[in-house]
């Protein structure tokens, strides 16, 4: 059962969930009324969007702060480690980028 105000006179009125989207009558005021469309509901896909969220933060902090482990000894930058993590975090980033693509797909699904 919808529950709505008439927006001409706010007396409160009701209407089974079938009849969104009608038009009809206040029955204090008599004037036209339409009754409101049914609430949409949240996507389906939401959990999946605080999971890539959560994956790109850790994504980029792990990434980002493992960048400067790539020292020797005396300070030297160790070019090879460097690259391998630069491939890891980039493809750590491709994951991410299609966990996004995704979400979208099912967002337009659902929809």
């Amino acid at each position: 059962m919808l529950r709505f105000p008439c927006p001409s006179c706010a007396a409160p009125l009701s209407a089974p969930e079938e009849a969104a989207g009608r038009a009809t009558h206040c029955t204090t005021c008599r004037q036209p009324v339409t009754v409101p469309a049914l609430p949409r509901p949240v996507s389906a896909s939401l959990g999946a969007w605080v999971v890539l969220i959560i994956a790109a933060a850790l994504t980029l902090v792990v990434g980002l702060t493992s960048l400067t482990r790539y020292a020797d000894s005396n300070g030297t930058p160790n070019l090879y480690g460097l690259v391998a993590q630069c491939r890891d975090l980039v493809l750590s980033c491709l994951v991410v980028l299609s966990g996004y693509v995704i979400c979208r797909a099912i967002d337009r699904l659902c929809r």
